[in-house]
């Protein structure tokens, strides 16, 4: 993967789920476009999981974590928080802006061509990253819940794994994984709906 921008974002009123298109240039130079699909309190439970407060933080966050490894939760919140502020940085430098270097109407357009439903089409007009601020607002007493939540859950595990065997070893290994010169991977948090929504149905390339 060469590049990802993000394109736009929108709530799917069925599922109630925020949806966020992003466009992955390959290493071979192909597009492709993929949908994200969250449930709007994503946020909350990622500024608990790392106790960060910082809500441009969270939502890039949000962006790329499908592309980051996953956390080690027995680990201690601190370093939990300096390796994915790590891991994020490094794949930031490596894709570059998420921001479209295109204007709207030209990205609409592209859109039309790779057959990508009308309702993400339109919702190009929107500034993507304030829809996700907008749509997955922050409860500081549901946050302070899940906070204390994500704290027992770290606590029960470390006494049930006290040893720290290989977190260094495993954590190196899934960041060769997320660099792997090939065709983008399937993001474990994008939902089936994914390319096929996108196109109503129909699959895009």
């Amino acid at each position: 993967m060469q590049e990802m921008k993000v394109i736009c974002a929108k709530v799917n009123q069925e599922h109630q789920r925020l949806e966020i298109v992003r466009e992955i240039m390959n290493d071979n130079g192909s597009i492709e476009y993929n949908c994200l699909s969250i449930p709007q309190i994503r946020l909350e439970w990622i500024a608990a999981e790392y106790e960060i407060d910082d809500v441009d933080e969270l939502v890039e966050m949000v962006i790329y974590e499908s592309f980051l490894p996953k956390p080690n939760i027995r680990e201690d919140v601190v370093l939990t928080r300096q390796r994915r502020r790590a891991d994020l940085s490094e794949l930031k430098i490596r894709l570059g802006s998420i921001i479209p270097s295109i204007d709207k109407e030209e990205q609409k357009a592209r859109l039309r061509n790779a057959g990508i439903a009308d309702e993400y089409v339109t919702a190009v007009d929107n500034d993507a990253i304030q829809v996700i601020k907008q749509r997955c607002r922050i409860d500081q007493q549901s946050l302070q819940e899940k906070r204390e939540f994500c704290r027992k859950r770290r606590r029960g595990e470390k006494a049930r794994f006290p040893g720290s065997r290989d977190r260094e070893t495993i954590h190196k290994e899934e960041m060769e994984n997320v660099r792997q010169p090939t065709a983008v991977r399937q993001p474990r948090t994008v939902d089936t709906l994914d390319k096929i929504s996108l196109s109503g149905g129909k699959r895009v390339r």
